[in-house]
């Protein structure tokens, strides 16, 4: 993959480099139970700045990974969205998946749905012929934004990273197509 690529923009978001002065909203949001409803568990403060560190490389590496999600207008940092090959084994894999996590007070605003459609076409413009999306079967906000952009529901699978007696072992899987 091009290193290169052109980071994606919106009308309202923008994808820039992570740097210090977002650390503390990504940590306020990842220890924050009710954003975190849908992981295993909120991430300390140590997590989430190890989390960006490889969001950074990864960025650095591919062009692509989670990036902030920056108000353009304040350039405050509402949580993180963005595209990553699918980091375990399934039968869907090898795949390319696209997510989102904003903060509480930025629900409901349509900005899960504008950086998904960025990344999307982020993911075209890296020559990624499908992307996926995942999420806990309970997850009905984010299957909601997946049937916004256009996805196509492929259906359920249980997490091969979660544990067995968890309720978020049963995931959704939702797919685009990228001519």
């Amino acid at each position: 993959m091009n290193h290169l690529l052109s980071r994606p923009v919106t009308s309202r978001l923008s994808f820039p480099d992570w740097n210090e002065s977002y650390y503390e909203a990504m940590v306020a949001i990842n220890l924050d139970e009710t954003v975190m409803e849908y992981f295993e568990s909120v991430l300390s403060e140590e997590e989430t700045i190890k989390w960006i560190s490889k969001q950074k490389r990864n960025i650095a590496t591919n062009g692509y990974g989670f990036f902030p999600a920056v108000l353009k207008e304040s350039n405050i940092c509402i949580g993180t969205i963005g595209l990553q090959k699918v980091p375990y084994d399934a039968y869907f894999t090898p795949a390319y998946e696209i997510g989102w996590r904003l903060s509480r007070s930025h629900w409901r605003k349509g900005y899960a749905t504008e950086g998904a459609r960025a990344m999307i076409d982020l993911a075209s413009y890296a020559t990624i012929k499908e992307v996926v999306a995942i999420t806990p079967y309970a997850n009905q906000p984010s299957e909601g934004v997946m049937i916004k952009i256009g996805m196509e529901k492929k259906g359920t699978f249980m997490h091969p990273g979660i544990a067995d007696e968890s309720p978020l072992k049963k995931c959704l899987l939702y797919s685009y197509k990228l001519s």
